[in-house]
């Protein structure tokens, strides 16, 4: 009895596997077996009911109010929905649309509403403008009586650059609340870490455009979120060219300003709107959007190729051997800054 006690209260790491939000999402645990167990039982269950009520293209409580507000209705969202509705909003106002939950007819247009993506042609330019007219976003919601009801019959709600995000930092007060201090869940490579390895500090690779290999590695301080957006995640070929998912709001086509963004932050959802925004944002802009979104840390590999990096993201990585150079992207300016060596 005294061995079984003394099992059950030992700290190891474990380790598991959740596949939703079409992805497989890593979860590390620092804990004792029992405690494990119930921490791994808890997110299967939420990251599983996320999954079903944020559903954008299947039967879901994210249909049913998207079907709503095409038909100018009044109606109660789920739970589920509202806080997450709230969130967004504030962030989508932060980034000057450019991070805009309220377009998604335009992603559906692009042939992203299905589990095979993709189309046959090139979505019409009268389609794509019909819709940039009628400039759908957030804003356009109204909550009055604890019924929602939107002023815009084309708005569309798809939670896809921000869902992660959120979801993760609620399964981290979650875990924190349990008592497991130190963990990471991580998201197809976007994630939140809290504490530390027993032996060491976390160490996170941050992925190159291509999805292959390391750009650089960086070790989340507690509590971090690290999150990356980019044009190899979800996309397809077509005759002209690669077609992403993250759709510029403002052209109406998918974004040509950056191959892959990475954000630091403290707050997953703030990261992982960010991430998008920044995918968005033109040269001109992203020092203003990162700013007003509250993030001082992220790198930039832009559509040229070249890697761009604020002084406080700076601080914090280590870049592989072969990133040569860098521009150093500052609120007065950028400035190109050779590297002497992996470790900066």
């Amino acid at each position: 009895m005294l061995l079984l006690l003394a099992n059950c209260k030992r700290q190891a790491i474990h380790h598991h596997r959740i596949l939703q939000f079409g992805t497989i999402i890593d979860v590390t645990l620092v804990s004792n077996q029992t405690l494990a167990e119930r921490a791994i039982k808890m997110l299967e269950h939420d990251f599983a009911e996320m999954q079903a009520n944020w559903q954008v293209w299947k039967p879901s409580p994210l249909m049913t109010l998207n079907t709503a507000i095409s038909k100018g209705e009044k109606i109660r969202p789920h739970p589920s929905l509202l806080p997450l509705i709230t969130k967004a909003t504030q962030l989508s106002r932060a980034s000057s649309y450019l991070f805009n939950p309220a377009a998604g007819n335009l992603i559906a247009l692009w042939g992203f509403h299905q589990d095979e993506f993709g189309r046959d042609s090139e979505p019409s330019a009268k389609a794509i403008a019909n819709l940039l007219a009628a400039k759908p976003r957030m804003d356009d919601l109204a909550l009055k009586n604890g019924k929602l009801q939107s002023r815009n019959r084309l708005v569309k709600l798809d939670f896809g650059g921000i869902a992660k995000g959120y979801g993760l930092a609620l399964e981290a007060k979650k875990l924190k609340a349990l008592g497991i201090d130190d963990f990471i869940l991580n998201a197809g490579g976007d994630l939140v870490a809290y504490g530390q390895h027993p032996l060491r500090h976390w160490k996170i690779g941050v992925r190159k455009a291509d999805g292959r290999g390391s750009l650089a590695t960086v070790e989340p301080h507690d509590g971090e979120a690290i999150f990356t957006s980019g044009d190899y995640e979800r996309y397809y070929d077509s005759t002209a060219g690669r077609r992403h998912h993250i759709i510029d709001p403002r052209s109406g086509y998918p974004a040509r300003q950056a191959h892959a963004v990475t954000v630091i932050h403290d707050d997953p959802a703030t990261a992982d709107a960010a991430a998008t925004a920044l995918m968005v944002a033109s040269p001109a802009e992203r020092m203003a959007v990162a700013t007003a979104m509250g993030v001082d840390s992220f790198l930039l590999l832009d559509w040229d190729n070249h890697l761009l990096l604020t002084p406080a993201m700076l601080e914090r990585i280590d870049l592989t051997t072969g990133s040569d150079t860098y521009t150093l992207l500052t609120n007065s300016g950028s400035s190109r800054k050779p590297s002497t060596d992996s470790n900066l």
